[in-house]
């Protein structure tokens, strides 16, 4: 695995950084704080949209309505499509507790403000990828990563050798191109915050972050050495919907798209 292969992943951090300050403002400087009590949130998939929305600038608001959430998924009775809607909203509102456009945006900002074209280099990225990783997990980053893998391993099917893992059927229907880039960097950077020193990305990182996966006629599969960790399996899952999604709405995303080349360029 060659170290510009690595780079690509700053390449969409990077690119994070640019296309998200209209979102990121739209979602931190509106609202005001108090408290809520999720058992009085009456949390429905019908609903989950406007709830979603209401979250918007307001912290306690998300924290309540995650665990409102998570106590409505423990409902035996709800329906595959109506369990989808809801896994959607948790992840969004995990994406949103995450805090890493927010991360890239205030270390970014403050990091590229005085730099000139010419100095970024290789050293530049490295040093800044490193101030956002710091920010990323002391805001939570790598506890949003396992929040994830909870919420999506047990709708994954595919797992087994020579498999490719994919998600049940209708269940990422709802799943927005911009939210499923940011879910992946999330799981991408909580990897990462464990490297001391960046040379070690050429030691082959992202097919260490894989291991027990392998590309495979456009897919990322199952191989056949080795066990697939169940952050390998998440991943496989949200690049193989972005291989195989027919409604344009991933490839039309610059973000999605650079993903999706990173991970399937490792068997060149």
């Amino acid at each position: 695995m060659k170290k510009m292969t690595a780079l690509m992943v700053l390449a969409c951090v990077l690119a994070l950084l640019f296309s998200s300050c209209d979102n990121f403002f739209s979602k931190n400087l509106i609202g005001s704080p108090r408290s809520y009590n999720p058992d009085k949130i009456g949390i429905t998939a019908s609903n989950s949209e406007e709830w979603f929305n209401a979250t918007i600038g307001n912290n306690p608001l998300r924290i309540a309505l995650i665990a409102a959430t998570d106590r409505e998924l423990k409902n035996p009775s709800l329906s595959p499509d109506d369990r989808a809607v809801l896994v959607n909203l948790r992840l969004r509102l995990t994406i949103d507790s995450a805090g890493l456009v927010e991360s890239i945006l205030t270390v970014g900002a403050e990091s590229l403000k005085d730099i000139k074209f010419e100095d970024l280099d290789e050293s530049f990225l490295e040093n800044l990828l490193t101030d956002i990783l710091d920010d990323f997990i002391s805001k939570g980053g790598a506890e949003a990563a396992d929040d994830i893998i909870d919420l999506l391993i047990d709708h994954i099917s595919g797992k087994g050798k020579n498999q490719a893992p994919t998600f049940e059927p209708g269940f990422a229907d709802n799943f927005k191109a911009g939210d499923v880039a940011e879910t992946i960097l999330i799981l991408i950077l909580a990897e990462m915050a464990g490297i001391e020193d960046f040379d070690s990305l050429d030691l082959s990182f992202f097919e260490k972050f894989i291991l027990g996966l392998e590309v495979k006629d456009g897919h990322i599969v199952v191989s056949d050495e080795g066990e697939a960790t169940e952050m390998a399996l998440v991943l496989a899952a949200y690049i193989n919907l972005i291989v195989d999604d027919e409604s344009g709405k991933y490839e039309s995303n610059p973000l999605t798209n650079l993903i999706k080349e990173a991970f399937l360029g490792l068997d060149n």
